[in-house]
């Protein structure tokens, strides 16, 4: 159980650091007179 625990979170944590990667790319993207393609 303990490992099944250890294994979700770092899913999680991987599953937050990809959206926290695309917001990061999507804010840099937004900026004004760079080439934004939106989502």
């Amino acid at each position: 159980m303990n490992f099944r625990n250890r294994h979700f979170i770092l899913l999680e944590f991987r599953r937050k650091k990809i959206k926290i990667k695309l917001a990061s790319d999507w804010l840099s993207n937004k900026n004004p007179g760079s080439d934004f393609r939106g989502f």
